[in-house]
C-alpha cells in the first residue's frame, strides 16, 4: 500500500512540474503553480539536467573528467542545502521571494557551470530526451519549437487528463497491488500521454523537437519514474 502511494505521488508530482512550467495561454499569465508547491516543484523540474549529472552513464557521455566530477559533487551539496534552507523559510516568503531565491539557488550552485559549451549542449539534448514531449510544456522549450497558445493549451488539457486517470488507477486499486504491474500501467500511461503531445506538433515543429534533443541516447536502466521521468530522477544512477 505505502508503495502504491510513494509511486503515485512521483507521477503525479512529476506531471505537475511541467504543468506548473507553462499555464495555458502562453507566458506571462498566472497559472496553477503560482503557489508555495508550484514554485518549489517548478524548480525542481527545471535543474533536471543537475540530477542527470549525478548519473555515470551521463558523466560517461559527457566525458567528465574527475575534477569536473569532485566540483560538481561539492555544488550538488551546496545546493541540497541551500533547498532544505528554502524548504524550511519558504512559508514566510511571498511567491515573488520565492521565485527568486529558486532562481539564486540554482544560478548560484548549478553543477552544470563545471562542463564547458560542448558538454553544456549535450547535457541539454539528453535533459530533453529524458524529459521526452513533456518538456515541450516549458516555456523556453516551446518558444523554441514555435508552439502556439492553441498548441500549448491542448497539450496542458492532455495532462491533466493523464492527472486524473493516474489517480483513478490507483484509487481503484491499480495494478492489483503488484509493484511491476503497477509500473507496467505508469509506463503505458506514459507512453501513451507522450504520443498525444507529439500528434500536436506540426511536421516542422516535430523536426525542430528531433534536432533539439541531438543524437539518440539510451539511458542505463531506462529512463525512470521519478522527478522528470515522468520526466527526470535520481532512480537510476550508476555512480552509487
Amino acid at each position: 500500500m505505502r508503495f502504491k502511494w510513494i509511486v503515485l505521488g512521483a507521477a503525479v508530482a512529476s506531471l505537475t512540474v511541467l504543468a506548473f512550467a507553462q499555464p495555458p495561454g502562453g507566458e506571462g499569465r498566472p497559472g496553477r503553480g503560482e503557489g508555495r508547491a508550484g514554485q518549489m516543484m517548478g524548480g525542481m523540474g527545471a535543474n533536471a539536467g543537475a540530477m542527470l549529472l549525478q548519473r555515470a552513464d551521463v558523466q560517461k557521455e559527457l566525458n567528465i573528467t574527475a575534477e569536473q566530477k569532485a566540483k560538481a559533487e561539492e555544488l550538488q551539496a551546496k545546493q541540497r542545502e541551500k533547498m532544505q534552507q528554502l524548504r524550511q523559510n519558504s512559508d514566510q516568503m511571498s511567491p515573488e521571494e520565492r521565485r527568486k531565491a529558486m532562481e539564486e539557488l540554482r544560478s548560484g550552485s548549478d553543477p552544470a557551470s563545471v562542463l564547458n559549451e560542448t558538454q553544456k549542449k549535450r547535457l541539454k539534448e539528453l535533459e530533453y530526451q529524458w524529459q521526452g514531449p513533456m518538456a515541450l510544456m516549458n516555456p523556453q522549450v516551446a518558444k523554441e519549437v514555435g508552439l502556439t497558445n492553441e498548441q500549448t493549451t491542448k497539450m496542458a488539457g492532455i495532462q491533466t487528463q493523464m492527472m486524473e486517470n493516474m489517480r483513478g488507477m490507483f484509487q481503484g486499486g491499480g495494478g492489483g497491488g503488484n509493484r511491476e504491474e503497477m509500473m507496467k500501467q505508469m509506463q503505458e500511461a506514459r507512453a501513451k500521454v507522450e504520443k498525444d503531445i507529439e500528434a500536436v506538433l506540426t511536421p516542422e515543429q516535430k523536426q525542430k523537437w528531433q534536432s533539439m534533443q541531438g543524437k539518440p541516447f539510451t539511458f542505463e536502466g531506462g529512463r525512470g519514474m521519478g522527478m522528470g521521468g515522468f520526466g527526470g530522477g535520481f532512480g537510476n544512477r550508476r555512480d552509487r
